[in-house]
């Protein structure tokens, strides 16, 4: 018979390998999925500071684009299976040339289960769950933890940010006082998106899918232009209006590559 410390030390080995062997098989069965954003102004690589005709002629230019995405989720048969609760993308880095532009902005989603995906769904903008709290509920590391990004007056987050200049009062030139500050919040505004896409995940991929957003398609569907003189800037609560058309216009402005 095999004495008690023989029989623990062989009973401990067994445990470990049982351990070690199931979390083996739990990183096995997953895979990454890299999200990337093109962003484009009328088919062409979008770079911060160019100029720009608006889809009514007049001169426009940005400095910025920036947004919050939620409850990102692949799609098959059985169901929903969210990915990633809350992601902070913002493109502004990846828009200083034509050649950094084209590249995109992505994120990687690591610990994706594996499967057979049809559609992928997310949220321009946090869901309501996330945009009740405030970036203090956070830790520092977190995406919702940006002061910046926080709007007090609405007790909402900004979904949202396109910045820059345009020409206003339509004299054909751009200057400082013609500042563009389009920020979209509050739940009212908070859109979501479905894309068919099969995706098939096995153990170890690390998929991707690209998606372009072209700026100009946010300020004209269906051939209804933005009323960017009546509205260049968004910073009250009367301006809902304006923010619901932008973020509408936001989700019919990607496109799968």
């Amino acid at each position: 018979m095999l004495s008690m410390k023989v029989f623990y030390a062989v009973l401990g080995l067994l445990v470990f390998s049982l351990i070690y062997s199931s979390c083996g098989d739990k990183e096995e069965s997953l895979a990454q999925l890299d999200l990337n954003f093109k962003v484009e102004y009328d088919g062409e690589p979008l770079v911060l500071l160019n100029e720009y005709a608006y889809p009514d002629g007049r001169k426009i230019n940005f400095s910025r684009f920036s947004f919050y995405l939620s409850s990102i989720s692949l799609i098959d048969d059985e169901g929903l299976t969210t990915i990633s609760d809350v992601e902070y993308v913002n493109t502004s880095s990846n828009l200083v040339d034509e050649s950094s532009s084209a590249e995109g902005t992505t994120i990687q989603i690591p610990d994706v289960p594996l499967g057979e995906y049809e559609r992928i769904q997310f949220n321009f903008g946090l869901h309501p769950g996330l945009n009740s709290m405030i970036p203090s509920d956070f830790p520092a590391d977190h995406p919702c933890a940006r002061p910046a990004e926080y709007w007090i007056a609405w007790d909402s987050y900004i979904f949202t940010k396109i910045e820059g200049n345009v020409d206003v009062d339509n004299n054909g030139t751009l200057d400082n006082l013609e500042g563009m500050s389009l920020h979209m919040g509050s739940d009212e505004v908070l859109e979501t998106i479905l894309i068919e896409n099969p995706i098939t995940l096995q153990s170890g991929d690390q998929a991707r899918l690209e998606m372009t957003i072209d700026i100009k398609d946010v300020f004209i569907q269906d051939g209804k232009i933005y009323d960017i003189e009546a509205a260049p800037q968004i910073h009250s609560l009367s301006q809902l209006a304006f923010g619901q058309e932008l973020a509408n216009n936001l989700v019919r402005s990607v496109s799968l590559n």
